[in-house]
């Protein structure tokens, strides 16, 4: 009899990332000046690669610029973006909008405000007069909230404060995250900190959850599985804990996988219940269905062409 079939694995490293065994006659150069040779990127490039976490020794990200390398390792980097091209305008997708408040779906990459380019700058360049009224990190993605006027950003202040605001995320995570484990609430820089936890769909490698923040600490998800003994997968900032080597396919990821799924609360001008909601982004969803977290898609076609 033959057994099951094995599981399909995650796709392969992204789209020109390298990989590559250091040399015998290599070993000793330091990690800046080998990824510059084998690269052909300058010691710039490499050191803001070095910042930005994207490179691997052994499966471990390392971002010591000095660190000296050793006969057999191997070194992923990402790949020199060819000269010229450069990525499109991005247009930000509206959730919601109303007189007094806007939802945006913040793509992964982009910072909230307060830069030259963040979600609130491009919302302004199009004419919406908005200010943000909460934040999410670089790398989350998902329902973002912006006033449209000073009064309709302060009257959200207090049920941000009372806690009326449900903000709702799902997330990818290193490790089987058990179903008994329903509420992360470790202090936060001696803050009562307080997630609300359901595990979707688990396995020995990895874990897909539903988070719900009853608390606003900052990086308040991410620092929680980081406490309990699990990791963000692709999170730079709070690996998992105990120094073990991320997985392959967790080396792969471009971004934290955390997507800000729902946020609801009652509308301070109308009294109705506004919930947004917005759609797990595509990188996520493949992931999740080349782990097994997430059902496979089917093709809807008939065979027939529908007739």
């Amino acid at each position: 009899m033959h057994g099951p079939s094995p599981r399909p694995q995650p796709t392969g490293r992204p789209a020109g990332a390298r990989s590559v065994k250091v040399s015998a006659p290599e070993r000793g150069l330091t990690l800046q000046e080998w990824v510059a040779r084998k690269s052909g990127a300058s010691n710039r490039q490499v050191k803001r690669w070095l910042d930005q976490k994207r490179i691997f020794i052994n499966g471990r990200r390392v971002w010591m610029a000095r660190h000296v390398l050793a006969a057999g390792d191997v070194v992923e980097y990402p790949a020199v973006r060819e000269p010229g091209r450069k990525p499109g305008p991005l247009a930000i997708p509206i959730l919601f909008e109303d007189d007094w408040y806007l939802v945006a779906d913040k793509p992964a990459g982009w910072v909230t405000n307060q830069h030259p380019d963040s979600v609130e700058t491009r919302l302004k360049k199009t004419g919406q007069a908005v200010q943000a009224v909460h934040r999410l990190d670089r790398d989350t993605s998902g329902c973002l909230l912006f006033a449209k006027s000073t009064e309709a950003f302060e009257r959200m202040i207090p049920l941000f404060q009372e806690r009326e605001v449900e903000k709702v995320y799902r997330a990818i995570v290193l490790g089987k995250v058990p179903q008994s484990l329903r509420q992360m609430n470790k202090a936060l820089d001696q803050q009562e900190a307080l997630t609300h936890l359901r595990v979707v769909r688990s396995t020995d490698e990895a874990s897909y959850v539903e988070c719900r923040l009853e608390t606003g600490r900052t990086h308040q998800i991410r620092r929680h599985l980081q406490l309990y003994g699990f990791g963000l997968a692709g999170d730079k900032q709070y690996p998992r804990r105990g120094g073990e080597a991320e997985p392959a396919w967790a080396r792969q990821c471009t971004r934290h996988m955390l997507h800000a799924c729902r946020l609801s609360f009652r509308h301070p001008f109308t009294q109705a219940v506004l919930s947004t909601e917005s759609p797990l982004p595509e990188e996520m969803t493949g992931l999740a269905i080349a782990l097994g977290l997430l059902p496979r898609r089917r093709n809807r076609a008939r065979p027939d062409g529908g007739r």
